[in-house]
């Protein structure tokens, strides 16, 4: 018995890494963000028969699981269960023909590639070399997501017109005159010394004919087709409900993102209830306060207040690292292990600031080569209240040491599970020590949730009743398939 239960975890472990062999071989430029530098030199396949073969894959993986014995051990339970949701998720997900939209305005090649030069490595000559073969296959990644788009149309799964018309802007940004206003010549700057001079000349002569050549020509067609054959075949009405299986896919993306089996309605009265009880704790806080008047008045008061405002990004940049600088020194009192790897800061970049969050965190590769980056956005900055940057503080450092080690308090080590390529999420609502806040700034991650709590039923709504409840909240969330 012992032998049987011994050859199972071997069979397991070994589809365990295959599996992940796969997902590394198939996304190279997230082999790449991880500190895999095998495939250095490619972009994805994003074509259609790509994404078939990879699903085909997947119910492979789920088959030979299945013929594994389920194990006894709780670690090693909890590893076959994530993974067999894992898969059969993913297989489930593919009815509804994602790769049907590959972008929108926070996603896609067009935004996702240009990223490439915050973490592919640029130290030696064979580093330039794989960035140029990267960047000479911007045509085919492009004429793939024109393929797809196009096949999208055909099927009416399309974005809504209010992503589409943010999408227009971006790629416009990156048609550019000369090479060297690229983002993606930004590399050259950095050529090290220990690459000679003719070396450097050589990459740097290679890149501008790449983005002269090939960069710029694939951004100009993709822009060319979302304007004149996209843009017009776009949806009208933003929620998920107008889409083909548009009700079965809401209820399959509550379950992908939830792991619950709550209904619609369910999550929705959820919603409602955490709203009266943030609402019932922001007036508790007014009345210690001893502020007459009501919640809206109050509201009122704070935004006329310019103190409560930033005025340049440097300062939203400087206030960011202030409080997470004081959150460093709590970690403790959240954590029973600290994290080995660090975190940086990086500002959004221009040219995907206007449709980007106020901040997010992105984790450090495996090999800790770098750090973590806890991106702001430096664009926004005037609209950035000082109290919803104490919402951010509050919930982003959880994000980011839960990122890093997972590990929870009391426990020496961290819970063996599957390894997934999927971002950070965060807890919903994290105990932060009040210490940190005064009375009125312990209002900004109320107001922060109340907000997020808003979004949620609005987004509801409009996704899943046909209601439209109007205001702007509601058109940046209305992204419905797949971006939602």
């Amino acid at each position: 018995m012992a032998t049987s239960q011994h050859d199972a975890a071997a069979s397991l472990n070994h589809l365990y890494e295959d599996y992940w062999e796969f997902i590394l071989h198939e996304s190279p430029t997230y082999a790449t963000y991880l500190g895999d530098h095998r495939y250095d030199d490619r972009l994805d396949d994003v074509s259609a028969e790509a994404y078939h073969q990879r699903v085909d894959r997947l119910r492979e993986y789920l088959k030979q699981l299945k013929s594994i014995r389920r194990p006894v051990g709780q670690a090693d339970r909890l590893n076959y269960d994530l993974f067999q949701r894992e898969l059969a998720l993913q297989i489930e997900g593919a009815k509804y023909e994602p790769y049907l939209t590959p972008i929108s305005q926070q996603t896609g090649p067009h935004i996702d590639l240009p990223q490439l030069i915050t973490y592919h490595p640029y130290k030696t000559r064979q580093d330039y070399d794989n960035y140029t073969s990267r960047l000479r296959q911007f045509p085919r990644v492009f004429d793939q997501t024109i393929a797809n788009l196009k096949t999208g149309i055909e099927k009416k799964i399309v974005q809504p017109r209010v992503v589409v018309e943010k999408i227009i802007p971006q790629l416009e940004t990156q048609v550019v005159a000369s090479p060297d206003k690229s983002e993606l010549h930004k590399p050259i700057d950095e050529i090290p010394s220990s690459i000679g001079s003719d070396d450097a000349h050589r990459i740097a002569k290679e890149l501008d004919e790449e983005i002269t050549h090939s960069v710029v020509p694939a951004y100009t067609k993709l822009l060319k087709f979302v304007k004149e054959e996209y843009l017009p075949k776009s949806r009208t009405n933003p929620g998920i409900w107008s889409l083909p299986k548009g009700r079965a896919m809401y209820d399959y993306a509550i379950r992908y993102h939830t792991t619950t089996k709550l209904t619609p309605a369910q999550i929705h009265r959820i919603g409602k209830r955490e709203l009266v009880r943030i609402n019932r704790e922001i007036r508790g806080i007014l009345r210690k306060a001893r502020f007459k008047g009501t919640l809206q008045r109050y509201n009122e008061t704070l935004r006329n207040d310019k103190s409560n405002f930033y005025t340049t990004g440097q300062d939203l940049l400087d206030g960011f690292k202030r409080i997470l600088k004081q959150m460093d020194a709590k970690l403790s009192l959240l954590f029973g292990r600290l994290p080995e790897s660090e975190y940086g800061f990086r500002e959004i970049e221009e040219f995907r600031a206007d449709a980007a969050p106020a901040a997010y965190y992105y984790l450090p590769p495996e090999d800790r080569s770098r750090p973590g980056y806890f991106y702001v956005n430096t664009g926004r900055s005037v609209e950035t209240r000082i109290l919803l940057r104490e919402h951010l503080q509050a919930r982003d450092p959880a994000k980011i040491h839960d990122g890093s080690t997972r590990i929870p308090r009391g426990s020496t080590r961290p819970p063996s599970t599957t390894r997934t390529p999927a971002r950070t999420r965060g807890s919903a609502k994290v105990s932060t020590p009040r210490r940190l806040h005064g009375i009125h700034r312990r209002l900004g991650p109320l107001r922060g949730t109340t907000r997020q709590g808003s979004r949620l039923l609005q987004r509801h709504a409009l996704g899943l009743w046909q209601t439209d409840p109007g205001g702007m909240e509601s058109r940046s969330f209305g992204c419905g398939h797949g971006h939602s």
